[in-house]
């Protein structure tokens, strides 16, 4: 019986209901609007097989998935899957049909098999056969003198051959051509059944192991960029102990995962909301989360238009999606735990400042890291907006012509790109790939990451293809290589760039130099200091400092600067403050040119301080800040 009821009828709704069949009508109708994660397709509830058709459509379903689908796409491939098997039964079929009415046909030498021919009549009387057939009685009469009195076989023994070299080299060749022949059938027959058990195993008993190898390298990178939400986090922060006492830390991470910021050229555009169903539900409680936090997280009026958190499934252009928010989340809850057995949270006399960019994707990613990395009941938090990407607050690490410098390097990046990558690549990155991404031109390697990475790989959707041609992992490897190498080489000839990456540094370190002073005049007050960027906040800071990590950074990246405070009973100099550097949980402090030596395995303060007041912008080829915007 279905639960609409006699309400079903549209007469009897325009005849009235009662307030009860209102409420129950209501409900109905409610039923009717699927969740988002509906229709859900469960493989083992619509497709019940028995043990013999799992077994014999096993190699199909592997081909289906390793090479029809990510070759063809869904629609083709599927239809593929359905057509080829039974195509090739009805084959086999004919096939079977055409051996046994041909060469297993009823005669007269064996009475099973299939009658093909008409029953001819027979002549059992000399007489009649002779009339019938003149002559043919004597020509089936054994002539015994036609083969010189022997059997019919005789002639081809060798011991009866004369002495003659020519006669015996006559029979070798003859019996070599023969037996090579031979050999040469049963060769082809040899190859034929080893390439089909081979193609059996290799399709059938090897599913793991060839989705494996198919996706070792895809997922080496996408893992690393799309930073997915299964894939653990791992990292050395709040590893140094005694006699060291936790003072100061400033975290600058990058927004979570967004879509790319080039528009969509199809109509329609992928599912952004999270993958898992364990993710979709965590995503609906930080909503909530955020909704019961308003009151603790006070905004800059910048953030007023902003939400505060993403859309749970649309992709909007360069915004940020919802596993890009449970990535900061997840990040927050990671160093929460990191440095839950320092000092820092366990007392309430610390300063947490926090700064984003203006944009809603930063803005989003420093709510979702606040909330799970602060105890916002005990500490509520004022999110502050900054004009730039590099987090200058003052007039002395900024002016008017960062954009245009911008602008230049970028420009002089792509001229570099276009003049040094060899020509065989460009040619294929402009000719094959840019088509394939649905892109008229690739002025860049990161206009191809981006899409890469904001359509197809973070969606977890297969790499597209067109006309026969397949996007693969080793073009986005290779892709990723340019783009370092480029970085790379640009920093030590492009003094534009040097003079951008200088800038832009200077901003976020001279927070750190910020925490370092305010540690020495105050011995009481702990310092957070929270900053929601980008990978161009981060670029400038890897190059600077001399660290080591892949261009662009992962979304969710994390540079992190940890300050140390050594008790006076043990102190070996005057200095009383150190520091140690850290890039995606890897110690980078070692790195530093300017801190060495180190002192167990931390850079003092009054090096660094010394860095950013005389030594960073000679990395400029520049004295002062007003060269550089000159």
């Amino acid at each position: 019986m279905s639960l609409e009821l006699h309400m079903a009828d549209e007469r009897a709704r325009t005849a009235g209901l009662s307030p009860a069949e209102r409420e129950w009508r209501m409900k109905w109708i409610k039923d009717q609007h699927l969740h988002a994660d509906e229709p859900i397709h469960v493989d083992a509830v619509h497709r019940q097989l028995n043990p013999v058709r799992v077994l014999y459509r096993k190699p199909w379903d592997n081909l289906y998935k390793h090479f029809l689908r990510p070759s063809f796409g869904v629609y083709y491939g599927t239809l593929s899957r359905i057509l080829l098997p039974k195509l090739l039964m009805v084959y086999f079929a004919l096939c079977t049909f055409h051996y046994y009415n041909k060469y297993e046909a009823k005669g007269w030498e064996k009475h099973r098999g299939i009658r093909s021919r008409p029953i001819k009549s027979t002549m059992e009387s000399y007489d009649e056969s002779e009339a019938q057939y003149p002559g043919i009685n004597e020509r089936a009469r054994y002539q015994a003198s036609k083969y010189g009195y022997s059997y019919p076989d005789f002639a081809k023994r060798l011991d009866h051959i004369g002495d003659s070299i020519e006669e015996y080299f006559v029979l070798f060749v003859n019996g070599y051509i023969n037996y090579g022949l031979m050999k040469q059938s049963r060769l082809v027959n040899y190859l034929i059944l080893v390439t089909l058990i081979f193609l059996i195993y290799y399709f059938w008993f090897l599913e793991d192991n060839v989705e494996i190898g198919v996706e070792k390298i895809r997922n080496i990178i996408f893992d690393e960029f799309c930073q997915f939400l299964e894939r653990p986090l791992s990292g050395d922060e709040g590893g140094i102990k005694d006699p060291f006492k936790f003072r100061g830390l400033l975290v600058l991470f990058r927004h979570g995962e967004r879509s790319p910021l080039i528009p969509y050229t199809s109509k329609s555009s992928p599912d952004c909301s999270p993958f898992h169903e364990t993710d979709r539900r965590s995503f609906d409680s930080y909503m909530n989360l955020i909704d019961e936090l308003n009151y603790y997280i006070a905004v800059d009026p910048m953030f007023s238009n902003f939400p505060r958190y993403p859309s749970r499934s649309t992709c909007e252009i360069g915004h940020l999606t919802a596993e890009g928010a449970l990535q900061l989340v997840r990040l927050g809850n990671f160093l929460r735990r990191r440095y839950e057995n320092s000092n820092l949270f366990n007392s309430l006399n610390h300063n947490i400042s926090a700064t984003s960019s203006v944009y809603p994707r930063t803005f989003q990613s420093a709510l979702a890291f606040i909330s799970s990395f602060v105890d916002l009941r005990k500490k509520p938090v004022r999110l502050n907006a900054s004009n730039t990407t590099y987090f200058c607050t003052n007039d002395d690490c900024t002016c008017s012509a960062m954009k245009q410098i911008r602008v230049d390097f970028e420009k002089e990046r792509s001229d570099y790109w276009y003049k040094n990558t060899s020509s065989i690549l460009r040619q294929h990155v402009l000719d094959n790939l840019a088509p394939i991404l649905g892109l008229s031109t690739i002025k860049h390697p990161l206009d191809f990451i981006d899409v890469v990475l904001g359509r197809h790989a973070c969606r977890r959707l297969p790499l597209p293809c067109r006309r026969g041609n397949c996007l693969t992992s080793n073009d986005v490897e290779h892709m990723t290589q340019e783009e370092s190498e480029t970085y790379k080489q640009l920093f030590k000839h492009s003094k534009t760039m040097r003079k951008l990456f200088v800038v832009e540094a200077t901003g976020v370190l001279r927070h750190a130099y910020s925490i370092i002073q305010k540690l020495r005049k105050n011995s009481k007050g702990d310092q957070i200091q929270i900053l929601s960027g980008h990978d161009i906040s981060i670029e400038p800071l890897i190059f600077t400092l001399n660290l080591k990590h892949r261009v662009p950074p992962h979304y969710a990246s994390r540079f992190v600067i940890e300050v140390y405070e050594l008790p006076k009973n043990f102190q070996i100099s005057d200095e009383t403050i150190f520091m140690r550097v850290l890039l995606n949980g890897v110690d980078q402090t070692f790195r530093l040119p300017f801190c060495q030596p180190l002192f167990k395995g931390l850079c003092a303060a009054h090096r660094f301080e010394k860095f950013i007041n005389d030594d960073l912008l000679k990395i400029s080829g520049l004295t002062t800040f007003s060269e550089i915007c000159a």
